[in-house]
């Protein structure tokens, strides 16, 4: 690891902890912005990962950052694209990632209680057929749809991997990404119910979804975090041996570092009041960021859409200095202020700003946001949402904010 490398982890894994480092670390969110950026295409990254990791370096060689989100893929296409499902797919431009709501649990008591009783059975043998067509067909088409969607999988990984060893040393940029989460309500919310499905199910019997978010907690979410807890030790291969015969030989927890972080997605919250969020979301919300503190790690939590204070508030019953608060359109300069003594927080950079703005307003939002949010350190800045296309955000804004940031952060 290079001395410049060294800098920036320190840099980030200080802030993280709600401490004060050198200056107010800039982290990326361009996902396939990238992409777009370098001149290729989801297509051709899937056919070549090597192409993604060029992108990615262009971007890290040309913008100026202190850590990176993905190494090259945000989404496994590949994988789906092999098993006939939709789920995530790019659009016209060919750059821009959508995803498609699958909703293919019908809701019914029978279903809920199958789930309940086993989540791994009613997954495989109930959602799976639902959810990926080529494997409904003749066995032949099956075993091809299987070894379509392993090698679609493989290059995933391939990618992944090689982007996540390889661009820290050819950018002198490290990763901030060590894992990733999936709330327990939000994979019911996103796999299997839908929006529609959810905010129904959430009145028509509301004990059963409770049941049912505690079950996926306890067989998939627990065991996910173990494995996901790999990517904590990319660049550690003796700690990644010793996880894997912690959690795989033992079957034990694996043992993380609180840098690179844990990252979470949240996507129901910001659609339910603060009494469904306190009864239906926030217990299991709680027992997986815990978790994830009990293997050493710690989570930086996407806050998408607009949270609010009353449900903010709740991050002070966490240990302090557990949990990075991504912010998306919730005030950062409020909730610097309210829970900027127990968490960090993380943003405070519209890409509609980005887009649309002069490079002085851009730099003036920027001294704002830092001297509101950078006194005693625990802030890092970002994106307040991921940038997909180059139409997301004017380049050369881009460039002049971060140098901005790089220097106007120092402490």
């Amino acid at each position: 690891m290079s001395k410049i490398t060294q800098e920036k982890t320190k840099r980030l894994e200080l802030a993280g902890l709600n401490k004060q480092p050198d200056r107010v670390p800039i982290t990326s969110q361009i996902e396939t912005f990238a992409y777009g950026y370098a001149g290729t295409t989801i297509a051709e990254v899937n056919k070549n990962p090597l192409k993604g990791v060029a992108a990615f370096k262009k971007c890290y060689e040309d913008i100026y950052f202190d850590a990176f989100f993905e190494p090259i893929f945000v989404h496994p296409f590949g994988f789906f694209d092999g098993l006939g499902a939709d789920s995530y797919f790019a659009s016209d431009d060919g750059v821009t990632a959508q995803h498609a709501e699958i909703a293919p649990m019908n809701g019914t008591e029978e279903e809920y209680k199958a789930l309940i009783e086993n989540p791994t059975k009613f997954f495989l043998d109930v959602i799976n057929p639902r959810k990926f067509p080529n494997l409904n067909g003749a066995e032949t088409d099956q075993r091809k749809a299987i070894v379509d969607a392993m090698k679609g999988a493989a290059g995933f990984l391939v990618g992944m991997g090689g982007g996540g060893m390889g661009l820290p040393i050819l950018t002198d940029t490290p990763s901030f990404m060590g894992g990733f989460i999936e709330m327990p309500y939000d994979n019911l919310f996103d796999f299997l119910r839908g929006f529609k499905g959810s905010s129904v199910d959430m009145r028509r019997h509301p004990e059963l979804v409770l049941e049912a978010t505690d079950a996926i907690y306890e067989t998939y979410t627990k065991e996910c975090e173990k494995i996901y807890s790999f990517l904590n030790a990319l660049s550690d291969p003796p700690r990644m041996a010793k996880n894997a015969y912690n959690v795989f030989i033992k079957g034990g927890n694996p043992e993380c570092t609180r840098f690179p972080w844990f990252f979470n997605p949240t996507h129901a919250p910001s659609f339910m009041n603060q009494q469904q969020f306190e009864k239906f979301y926030w217990p299991t919300y709680k027992k997986t960021l815990e978790l994830v503190t009990s293997f050493g790690g710690q989570t930086c939590t996407l806050l998408e859409g607009e949270w609010g204070p009353e449900k903010l508030e709740l991050f002070k019953e966490l240990e302090p200095g557990t949990v990075i608060l991504y912010v998306e359109n919730d005030d950062i300069c409020e909730v610097k202020k309210q829970v900027g003594d127990y968490q960090a927080v993380m943003g405070g950079l519209p890409i509609s700003l980005l887009k649309s703005g002069t490079k002085k307003e851009c730099i003036e939002h920027t001294m704002k946001v830092f001297d509101a949010c950078a006194p005693g350190g625990g802030f890092i800045y970002t994106t307040d949402k991921s940038l997909l296309s180059t139409e997301d955000c004017n380049p050369d804004n881009y460039k002049a904010v971060n140098e901005f940031a790089h220097v106007y952060g120092q402490y």
